[in-house]
């Protein structure tokens, strides 16, 4: 048996990983190729070479590529030559947030490490440069098709990443419009100091162009603009979480009973979690709802402030979300899926994908200063006759220099590169799309990770979340 492993970020590190460690004697196992075509193998968009203002924005337990030992990463920094425990420590976490070069030096050992191994125990092991253009079958053998030819390609793991951003107001190509803000080193090098910069959207993306501005001595205005003007939640010092309601069993038992469960039956088992803790619903309530209407500063300060509060409830959230997220997806009724995708994902992407404290007090500072500005309701960004931007918002016009966009691809979009793949897929009958257009298999022999994949989150996938599903991937090979 053959795998192709398409794409080489940070999934796929995860899947050869978890492949390598797991071989058993009598594998049937013999080969595997893996196929990518960008600058950044190992690292993808998010972990490539950077300014060291762009940090993982997770502790390191929550970073590593093995399922069942959270410390590997820690162990590896505190391996690394020339890097103390103490280096890159957030306070107020009291945990190092690295810069997210250095988790992808992590990333590409962890790689070089699992296909050393794969050859050790016999595999033909190959990296193939080349994006994958096709897919077919020729006297009952699948392949992969590639500029130079055709590979085998007896299952394969489908790891092409996110989607770039998406260009709303028309801007590509105009002088002093950064399309993609990664890698920031290179994408702000040219903005001037004084130069003022409007910056697409109020999420993580958004927040990185602030510290690396500030970072490389930018000292003009800086004006997030967004439609909902929603900046990520505050991340809080970890606390052990342990569910006693809010459960796989619960959930599975209301579905049973009523035959779907909608988002009613969940409020009341988050109720019961911290009446068991003696905390009050009511306060998680009323941070949710205040998400769109509460003013923003107000709220960052607050949630600063609530750092390391003992209230339980978003900490709770948020594991549940990630944890029971999938399961519970396919439990809802239609009704509340469509609620939360079309009313709640702001509010969800946000909490589940928080912004550390470091950046959340830097950008207070800004805030208060009256360097930093946000604008909501963006309508549309056009270019003026002598040059910069004119930014029209439902509060006023603004003009901008620079404009960077930050805004994250739509859930469930690919890469434009991999269409030609993902087409030939779907025609071939072994993927298809579902109703979020998701990718999804429809075969034995495709397996697929990331945040394209249908059938799970619509938020931002999570390294954690993506090293359970290459298990899941590697358990399916084992029983193929």
């Amino acid at each position: 048996m053959h795998l192709a492993v398409i794409g080489g970020g940070a999934a796929s590190v995860a899947l050869l990983d978890a492949l390598a460690r797991s071989l058993a004697p009598g594998h049937r196992l013999r080969g595997v190729t893996v196929f990518d075509d960008s600058a950044q193998l190992w690292t993808g968009r998010p972990f490539q070479p950077d300014l060291t203002a762009v940090r993982v924005n997770l502790p390191p337990r929550q970073m590593s590529v093995r399922h069942d030992d959270a410390t590997h990463f820690e162990q590896w920094l505190l391996r690394r030559p020339g890097l103390s425990p103490d280096d890159y420590r957030d306070k107020d976490l009291g945990q190092p947030l690295v810069p997210r070069g250095v988790y992808g030096e992590y990333l590409a050992q962890c790689a070089r490490q699992a296909l050393d191994e794969l050859r050790r125990r016999g595999l033909a092991v190959e990296i193939v440069r080349e994006r994958v253009t096709g897919y077919g079958h020729e006297d009952g053998v699948a392949f992969l098709e590639t500029a130079t030819g055709r590979h085998r390609a007896d299952h394969m793991a489908v790891c092409v990443g996110t989607a770039a951003a998406p260009d709303h107001y028309g801007l590509a190509g105009l002088d002093g419009f950064v399309a993609d803000p990664y890698p920031l080193a290179t994408t702000l090098s040219t903005v001037a100091p004084d130069q003022d910069v409007t910056v697409i959207g109020s999420g993580l993306s958004a927040v990185d162009v602030v510290a690396s501005l500030q970072s490389l001595g930018h000292r003009g205005g800086i004006t997030l603009a967004s439609r909902s003007g929603v900046l990520p939640f505050v991340q809080q010092r970890a606390r052990p979480v342990e569910f006693q309601h809010l459960t796989k069993e619960r959930l599975h038992a209301l579905r049973d009973r009523a035959g779907e469960l909608t988002l009613a039956d969940l409020a009341p088992l988050m109720r019961a979690e911290l009446q068991a803790r003696g905390q009050d619903f009511t306060v998680l309530e009323q941070e949710l709802r205040e998400t769109y209407t509460e003013p923003p500063v107000d709220r960052l300060r607050r949630q600063i402030d609530a750092i390391d509060s003992p209230h339980m409830g978003r900490r709770l959230l948020v594991r549940a979300v990630r944890s029971l997220g999938p399961a519970a997806l396919r439990l809802l009724s239609p009704a509340a899926l469509g609620a939360l995708r079309e009313r709640h994902f702001r509010v969800l992407s946000s909490l589940c994908a928080p912004m550390v404290p470091l950046n959340a007090r830097l950008l207070l500072r800004l805030f208060d200063s009256g360097r930093l500005t946000l604008a909501t309701g963006l309508q549309k960004i056009e270019s003026t006759a002598g040059g910069g931007f004119q930014v029209v918002t439902e509060s006023g016009e603004l003009r901008a220099d620079v404009v960077v966009n930050a805004v994250n691809a739509a859930p469930h979009s690919a890469p434009s590169t991999a269409a030609p793949l993902f087409s030939a897929l779907v025609a071939s009958g072994v993927a298809g799309y579902d109703g979020t257009g998701g990718l999804v298999s429809a075969s034995p022999t495709v397996h697929t990770l990331g945040d394209f994949s249908g059938g799970g989150l619509f938020i931002t996938s999570s390294m954690a979340g993506l090293v359970a599903r290459a298990q899941g991937v590697v358990a399916a090979l084992h029983a193929a």
